[in-house]
């Protein structure tokens, strides 16, 4: 059942029927970011394995950019590609904080030296 649901998504979002996610209840507070300057970089096939990278700035990142809220993390163009909520976010931030951690916050700026 579950399978035929998520077949029924897929077919949504690409003939562009999908329903925005309803707002969250408590919102994150907004921060600097502007989401639409971000885009998302799939580094493995099949988008398992992502970077972050800022098209003004230059930023790029292995995990999820620092401070940026789930709110605009789904905001940036295509991220719902990748997830439809903002707690499928918060689940994704937390694997990358984890990760970040494990690597001693060694991030790819740091791979380019």
């Amino acid at each position: 059942m579950f399978r035929l649901a998520a077949l029924f998504q897929r077919l949504s979002n690409f003939f562009g029927r999908r329903k925005p996610p309803p707002p969250a209840s408590m919102p994150e507070k907004s921060t600097h970011f502007v989401p639409t300057d971000w885009y998302i970089v799939e580094t493995s096939p099949g988008g398992n394995e992502r970077n972050f990278a800022n098209s003004k700035t230059g930023e790029v990142t292995w995990y999820t950019p620092e401070g940026m809220t789930a709110e605009e993390i789904l905001a940036i163009p295509d991220a719902d590609k990748y997830w439809w909520t903002t707690k499928q976010v918060k689940s994704y931030m937390k694997e990358m904080a984890k990760q970040k951690a494990r690597n001693g916050g060694r991030d790819w700026k740091d791979a380019k030296d």
